[in-house]
Parts: structure tokens; sequence; C-alpha cells
């Protein structure tokens, strides 16, 4: 499964990363993405241990819980449906959790870009643009000149088409006041 995975590094020493990516996340998502912090202290790897939660809040303020995964000193979220339900502001705060402790580890604060209200046309519409298409095909057919079938041009007609084809008469002079008329 195609899944964008965004990674943050807590190192334990500091304070926890706040982390604007440039990229957005996109409403009607599922599991499209996976939020993950890597966790250090002065710099080295920190096996992890107890549980991890993510909350995604949404631009309504609505929190939505989480339940994540670790793996050696990774802890990672992917988001379900229902982060992506909102579209607005959306903050991401990842906690982990082991006995009575309770320490955010980072944070994501990006937008839900919404789809708007997908809605198939009515057979009225449909229609309605068939009539449209049809009546611009017909101008267009009506209103140019062929190659692949007869048809009776004014003169005007033939000069542009000429014109347009690069299909001018010219005359060569073929000695004297003899000329020689071109019709490419």
């Amino acid at each position: 499964m195609a899944q964008i995975e965004t990674w943050l590094d807590c190192d334990l020493m500091k304070p926890a990363p706040v982390l604007y990516p440039e990229g957005r996340l996109f409403s009607q998502d599922n599991q499209g993405n996976l939020i993950g912090v890597r966790v250090t202290k002065d710099g080295a790897p920190v096996t992890l241990s107890g549980g991890v939660t993510g909350y995604c809040i949404l631009a309504t303020g609505t929190a939505v819980p989480v339940a994540g995964t670790i793996s050696g000193n990774k802890a990672s979220i992917v988001l379900p449906e229902s982060a992506y339900a909102v579209p607005g502001m959306i903050n991401i705060i990842i906690k982990l959790s082991q006995d009575n402790a309770v320490t955010t580890i980072g944070a994501i604060v990006s937008t839900v870009f919404g789809m708007g209200d997908v809605v198939e046309p009515s057979q009225s519409t449909i229609d309605d643009w068939t009539a449209q298409i049809n009546t611009a095909i017909a101008i267009v057919e009506g209103n140019s000149v062929r190659y692949d079938t007869a048809q009776s041009l004014t003169d005007e007609q033939k000069d542009r088409a000429k014109t347009n084809i690069g299909a001018v008469p010219y005359t060569v002079s073929v000695g004297g006041n003899n000329y020689k008329v071109v019709l490419p």
C-alpha cells in the first residue's frame, strides 16, 4: 500500500519537536500517512517501551485518538480515515506512555485539504453538455474548409483556405513580356 511517511527526531535532552511539513493531508484518505518519531538521548538511540498514542486535533477541535506502535527507538501512528474528515488545520501529537509517565515526543501542524462535495452530474446536466458539444461541432464543421469531403465555398472562403495553406497564386517571368502563373 502506498503510504507517505513523515518522521520527526526527538532528543530527550531537548524540547519536543514540532514540525510544519511542506506537504499537506487530503480529505477522503485512509491510512495514507504514517507519522513517526525517532527518539534519542544525547544523540544515542533510546529503546522505547510502553505505549504510543497519537491525537489528531481536527479544525473543529475534536480529538481523534490513534493507537500507535513501537519498534526499537521509533514510535509511530497511521492516520485513520476520521483524521482526514475535516478540512482545515490539523495538529497531530504523539505521546509515549509508560507506567504513570506520559511524554509528548513530537507534534505536527498541517492542513487537511478538502475535496468538496463530489457530486455525480445529473442526466439533465449531461444532456446540456452533450447539446453544447454537438452545437460547437456543428459550428466548426459548418464554417470550416475540409479536405476530406466536397464543399460549396464562397470565393472569400476559397481565398482564405488558399492563404492558410500557402497556396497563393504567383507569377514568374519566363522572358520578355511573357509570364507564367503558378497555381500551387
